[in-house]
């Protein structure tokens, strides 16, 4: 069933950037979709488009976007959380992980997107710039998710 949709506005021509059908119901996160039973980790995310790419890049993972940096966790997620072995929060900002992580506290580890040359580098930024493999590694296996480990991170790993 579709329950809704919204699409993204490439040139906003206000700070409109999104845009959905009315009557959409956009309160369910992005990506059950695509939910693998058999997979122990879970990643949640902002955008949908940082959730594609998170999935294009490690497909034996499940991955939830929750829409944007200002939404919560909704409590029906919260409920299957017991199911993974690891849930890792990857937002923008420090507001959007201590929302995250007050709606769910028993996740693994989080990753706040830092800013490079004037970018946020988020699962699409890291995608398009080819690094989205190793990031992901990184954070899978917990070499980063700490402030000074994710700055040794892009300095050295990512050239930056």
């Amino acid at each position: 069933n579709l329950i809704g949709s919204r699409w993204r506005i490439l040139e906003p021509k206000t700070n409109q950037r999104y845009h959905a059908w009315k009557g959409s119901n956009l309160k369910h996160a992005f990506g059950w979709h695509a939910h693998k039973p058999t997979s122990d980790t879970l990643i949640i995310c902002e955008g949908e488009i940082n959730a594609m790419s998170i999935y294009e890049t490690e497909p034996d993972v499940n991955v939830l976007s929750m829409g944007s940096e200002n939404s919560h966790i909704h409590p029906g997620i919260v409920a299957h959380i017991g199911n993974y072995e690891k849930v890792i929060l990857w937002g923008d900002s420090d507001s959007c992980i201590e929302r995250w992580t007050n709606d769910m506290p028993n996740y693994t580890r989080s990753f706040i997107s830092p800013m490079r040359e004037g970018n946020k580098w988020d699962a699409n930024e890291c995608l398009k710039r080819n690094k989205l493999d190793i990031a992901l590694h990184k954070l899978l296996t917990g070499s980063i998710g700490q402030s000074r480990a994710v700055k040794n991170f892009f300095k050295h790993e990512l050239g930056q």
